[in-house]
């Protein structure tokens, strides 16, 4: 017997693991797995109340940002990496994913590492 193993955004979790046999119907696979299949999930941020500090990694500053203003970043710059918790964002939808998870477990504010991906990878 196979197994599948497919990667679903989920209420959840953030990425819930899933096996299905290979019988089981998989139309509600999300490419969520690089991020890019969350932003088909984002239903707008006018509910979204959590702050976002962003702490640049090489000033050692912090900044408060509006998250709508977040989808103005480059997000395809690959020499740029935001983390927060251990996850590395890629994508205006994992961000906002992400965020909706923390409000939903009651924080107010989460901080962001954002730094040139050469100091994250040498340990700053």
């Amino acid at each position: 017997m196979k197994r599948r193993i497919y990667v679903a955004e989920t209420k959840d979790s953030f990425f819930g693991v899933k096996g299905a046999d290979e019988g089981d119907d998989l139309r509600m696979v999300s490419t969520v797995v690089d991020g890019k299949g969350a932003e088909s999930g984002i239903s707008g941020i006018a509910d979204l109340s959590i702050r976002l500090r962003v702490l640049d990694g090489e000033t050692k500053q912090t900044r408060v940002v509006e998250i709508g203003d977040t989808k103005s970043w480059d997000w395809n710059n690959p020499e740029v990496w935001r983390v927060i918790n251990g996850w590395q964002i890629t994508s205006y939808g994992m961000l906002v994913s992400l965020l909706r998870q923390k409000q939903e477990k009651g924080m107010e504010e989460i901080e962001m590492l954002e730094a040139p991906r050469f100091t994250m990878l040498s340990g700053g």
